[in-house]
């Protein structure tokens, strides 16, 4: 593929804090046996890649438990349909700003971001030349599993027109595709 993975650049940037706001990182710091400078960075990053365009597209928090609240209230059918919704609605679009379009590539790293920012699963793919593997694991229950299921199918087989199949059980979606050239 020829991508070459460079070093990030580093700068140095003097910034003013609120007092109590540095005590509170250098605490959450200590707690993660991490660097204040390492924890600075990810908000940061967290901020601009997640944060500020998602306030574009509505979202925001959502406790888990309304969340499978609302599950509780439809049926698989009607999840699964909700998936396909937003995959057109919400996910397509959403790609398209952050990235420009949505491409199987762009897919995998809006998957990746909303499972290293969103919090609501784990994302992981594997790809060769013949095969793309994608693995989504959550604790929502199958109806949650139906709905992740639904938007796997919008976003590959309506959208991208892709070959894919989606197994799911209720903690997990597996999504296989044909290697993308």
């Amino acid at each position: 593929m020829g991508i070459k993975s460079e070093m990030p650049k580093n700068v140095t940037r003097t910034v003013r804090l609120e007092d109590g706001l540095d005590r509170a990182i250098q605490e959450k710091a200590r707690e993660g046996n991490t660097s204040v400078n390492f924890l600075v960075n990810k908000l940061i990053r967290k901020y601009i890649d997640w944060d500020l365009p998602g306030e574009k597209f509505g979202l925001g928090p959502v406790a888990s438990s309304l969340v499978n609240r609302l599950f509780d209230e439809i049926d698989e059918k009607s999840a699964y349909d909700l998936g396909r919704s937003i995959a057109r609605e919400f996910y397509e679009p959403y790609a398209t700003y952050l990235f420009g379009e949505l491409t199987f590539e762009t897919s995998i790293l809006l998957f990746r971001r909303a499972s290293e920012y969103g919090g609501r699963y784990l994302f992981d793919s594997k790809s060769d030349k013949r095969h793309n593997v994608l693995v989504l694991r959550h604790n929502g229950g199958q109806k949650l599993s139906r709905f992740y299921a639904g938007v796997f199918q919008g976003v590959y087989s309506e959208i991208l027109k892709l070959e894919s199949k989606v197994e799911c059980t209720k903690d997990y979606c597996v999504v296989r595709l044909p290697g993308v050239a």
